[in-house]
């Protein structure tokens, strides 16, 4: 799928760890198109004062985007076998949080967009020397509007003294 990305205006990529969307870069090839822009969808959780229920929530969806990651990935990070055994259980009719339970708490690290305040600015700053013109923050950001609020705020304050984004999400 990342092979033929290069054909269209552009991709949005489901990884959040800079060394995953370097990959994921490499296998898109060279693009042809002025236009094409890279963008990333990811589970994210900015926060300005940590809140350890929300925190669990990025787990779950971190865990779903760790069962499509590419195998070698996954053999690296010593999830490959806890990836099968995740996709049996979910094939076998578990619920997601029952199939994924097992599933490293690390998957959160390599797959969500888990930041203070003070770590979103050199993270959006890392993702712009990686030529990614889109962040959209996805569930559980959403989850309460104060966590809108934070991430309203931070990147308020972000863009203030950068202007590298053309659209945060």
């Amino acid at each position: 799928m990342l092979g033929i990305a290069h054909q269209f205006e552009g991709v949005l990529l489901n990884y959040a760890h800079p060394d995953l969307v370097k990959w994921a870069t490499s296998q898109i090839g060279q693009v042809f198109n002025e236009d094409f822009q890279l963008g990333l969808y990811a589970p994210s959780y900015v926060y300005k004062d940590l809140n350890p229920k929300i925190q669990g929530r990025l787990k779950i969806p971190s865990a779903i985007v760790a069962l499509s990651a590419p195998k070698t990935f996954q053999k690296n990070k010593g999830l490959y076998q806890k990836t099968v055994e995740a996709k049996k259980k979910l094939n076998e009719g578990f619920n997601a949080a029952s199939a994924l339970s097992d599933m490293p708490i690390e998957t959160v690290e390599w797959f969500s967009i888990f930041k203070s305040f003070n770590g979103l600015e050199a993270y959006l700053t890392e993702l712009t020397k990686l030529n990614i013109d889109h962040v959209v923050f996805s569930y559980p950001q959403n989850y309460l509007k104060e966590t809108v609020r934070d991430l309203a705020y931070a990147l308020r304050d972000f863009r203030k003294r950068k202007t590298v984004f053309s659209r945060v999400e």
